[in-house]
């Protein structure tokens, strides 16, 4: 009797029952009894022979399918790329990856190894993607990327907070490969072990970071950084470091593009001078960033004999490609800081940087004096000072703050040439004057057409002084901004036989002030009254005022705005009109 096709075995069916009887056959071969179905013994053999032919044809069915998904895979464009290409498009995803964390960079490189075999081949013949070593990773895997990154320069990574490792047991797999650090990147607060672990050449070092703990090794006595890398680092360009003292006569500083001192304390000096020398052995210097460095006062006497590498420099050191200098206070040591030794002067005027430097200096006191050189020549050392036509004034929130100055150029708006932050525990008042005192002497502004200022509530009598002087000294100021400051502050424009500062101010603007009506009217009027304007014999005329701009300032009416219309154009945003 034939069977109906929906009940007739399909062929892989068969093909498995064929399997079954033949594993049961083999295993009934040698029994001395025939096959009997009911027994526990022989249904326990049937149970093995079934799984026997279901691991079997498992695994012949996975690699069935691992081969077809691989011809499937080779159809697709992707894989039509030359490897060199594929490769290429590896590095660029994992040089993102790593900007992220160790792990996900470690999760990326699993990922495109697990896509295929010819991924897995392509990543794990690309050296360049195994090349990162983080203290954060098992020491399983720095050891497999040792290996597969073959020859290719490695970057080094130990931060004490974020690693799996001790500080001995990374270094101790990555030193014997110095000869390949592309980058070292070193922060620990055991400081002290550091120089055992750099006693090798680095001839491929590129960049190097080393950030210790404030102490014994960040006072320039220390001699424990005196020959790291047994002073052969020929290609390094970017040198960080922090509370870590390398003497300053090392030739690690040579040929520099980048030099980053802080936390260090300078008790000597003669450092100065050795520092400027340092500077001369980097003319390609685009970055020096001086952050709570520590010196000795008197720094331009010279009490050294010790010769030239001790004694100050008869010329001026340039940096032409010099395009960020910073500078900060000092916040830890009993020592003096840089910018109340007078050093931060000293090396100012000896150094020449070009026009498009860009200048930041944060110090502790309210003495500019005492940081910017005051000459002649500063012209010459600094000439971004003189490109200067816009110039921001913000007084702190709070008296613990600092006033910030900062200075552009309208080419590039969004740079700074110059920016200050002065003394951040001083009265206000104090800041304000000095500020305005010491800007017009040290800053040489003859370009300045904007003047900012934020944040000047009521002040003192000196402080108007001194702003007045300040007005006054800068005659080719055409627009002035008021930004959340007090009546007294803008009452300063207002012109009189004796006071007429600002005589190009064109526009006013004035955003969030609590000023008093007529005040502002008294301002208007001066400058847009004729006979005022040509003033008495023996005074300088003033062009009108012609735009005055006002935003949310509280004290304006709508009767106030119309009467200033009736002198000049008043633009009014988020203001009653």
């Amino acid at each position: 009797m034939s069977l109906d096709n929906s009940e007739a075995p399909s062929f892989p069916q068969l093909t498995l029952q064929a399997f079954i009887d033949d594993n049961l056959h083999k295993i009934y071969a040698d029994a001395d009894t025939p096959h009997q179905g009911t027994s526990p013994a022989n249904l326990d053999k049937e149970i093995k022979a079934v799984q026997l032919a279901v691991e079997a044809i498992k695994e012949c069915a996975d690699k069935r399918l691992r081969d077809l998904h691989r011809r499937r895979n080779h159809l697709s464009l992707i894989y039509r790329l030359p490897n060199e290409i594929l490769s290429s498009i590896f590095q660029f995803a994992e040089s993102f990856a790593r900007t992220r964390s160790s792990s996900k960079r470690l999760h990326f490189l699993f990922n495109i190894s697990s896509v295929s075999h010819l991924w897995r081949e392509v990543a794990l013949n690309t050296p360049g993607l195994w090349t990162s070593l983080s203290a954060s990773l098992p020491e399983g895997a720095i050891e497999a990327s040792l290996d597969r990154s073959k020859h290719a320069a490695l970057c080094i990574q130990y931060h004490s907070e974020e690693c799996n490792l001790h500080f001995s047991d990374f270094m101790a797999l990555v030193v014997p490969h110095t000869h390949r650090w592309r980058t070292c990147h070193i922060i620990t607060e055991r400081s002290r072990a550091i120089p055992h672990f750099l006693q090798t050449s680095a001839p491929h070092l590129e960049t190097l970071y080393l950030d210790g703990e404030i102490g014994t090794n960040s006072r320039d006595s220390s001699t424990a950084f005196d020959r790291i890398f047994i002073n052969h680092t020929p290609h390094l360009r970017e040198l960080y470091l922090d509370a870590i003292f390398v003497p300053l006569a090392h030739p690690i500083y040579a040929g520099l593009t980048t030099l980053h001192l802080g936390n260090i304390d300078y008790l000597l000096q003669e450092s100065m001078f050795r520092l400027l020398r340092a500077l001369e052995g980097s003319p390609s210097l685009e970055v020096l960033e001086l952050l709570n460095l520590g010196f000795t006062p008197t720094v331009e006497a010279n009490p050294s004999s010790n010769g030239d590498m001790e004694g100050p420099i008869s010329q001026p050191v340039q940096l032409l490609h010099l395009r960020d200098l910073r500078c900060t206070g000092y916040q830890w040591s009993e020592r003096h800081p840089l910018s109340e030794t007078r050093g931060l002067r000293y090396l100012l005027s000896h150094i020449i940087a070009p026009p498009t430097l860009k200048l930041a200096i944060s110090v502790r006191g309210i003495n500019l004096r005492d940081v910017i050189p005051i000459s002649p020549g500063s012209a010459r050392n600094l000439p971004n000072l003189s490109l200067i036509d816009t110039l921001f004034i913000q007084a702190p929130r709070y008296s613990v703050e600092q006033l910030t100055v900062s200075g552009h150029c309208s080419a590039s708006p969004d740079d700074e040439l110059v920016s200050f932050g002065i003394g951040g525990d001083h009265p206000e008042h104090l800041k304000l004057q000095a500020i305005f005192s010491h800007l017009g002497h040290i800053l040489p502004m003859p370009l300045l057409e904007k003047l900012s200022l934020s944040r000047i509530k009521t002040i003192e009598p000196d402080s108007i002084a001194a702003i007045v002087a300040f007005l006054g000294q800068h005659s080719t100021i055409q627009r002035i901004e008021f930004i959340d400051c007090g009546t007294s502050v803008i009452d300063v424009l207002a012109l009189t036989p004796s006071m007429r500062a600002c005589p190009l101010l064109r526009e006013l603007w004035i955003s969030d002030c609590t000023i008093r009506a007529h005040s502002l009217i008294d301002v208007v009027k001066s400058r847009t009254n004729q006979d005022q304007l040509r003033g008495g014999p023996g005074t300088a005329e003033v062009v009108q005022l012609q735009k005055l701009n006002i935003n949310q300032c509280r004290g304006i009416s709508p009767l106030t705005i119309r009467e200033l219309r009736r002198h000049l154009v008043v633009v009014c945003q988020g203001q009653a009109r």
